[in-house]
């Protein structure tokens, strides 16, 4: 059987723009930064404690972070599906995406 030896059509690549610092230093000041990364993913058996216990943990740190605002505006502008992102879960985002959609725009 042949191989097929051409190339493939690289002018149909896709270029996604580069990040820029301005839009990510707000990380950089992040508490979490010096937690392990698996407390604000909690999965069952994943981590010492039960999931309840690890979402307090990691809300805990959260409430004491200066960069609470911009770390929950980012997950949920983003739709962060998964963790505990400036002091919610994927669910209470949901919740509150939800809710904000429901309310009447100002006229």
């Amino acid at each position: 059987m042949p191989t097929d030896t051409r190339r493939p059509d690289r002018s149909a690549r896709v270029v996604l723009p580069e990040p820029t610092a301005a839009a990510w230093d707000w990380q950089s000041t992040a508490r979490c930064r010096q937690m392990e990364q698996e407390l604000f993913f909690p999965i069952s058996g994943k981590h010492s404690g039960s999931v309840r216990t690890q979402v307090l943990h990691a809300k805990r740190i959260c409430s004491a972070c200066p960069v609470l605002a911009p770390c929950r505006s980012y997950a949920i502008e983003a739709g962060e599906a998964h963790g505990i992102w400036g002091g919610m879960t994927a669910l209470e985002r949901a919740r509150h995406r939800r809710r904000s959609s429901l309310r009447p725009a100002d006229t």
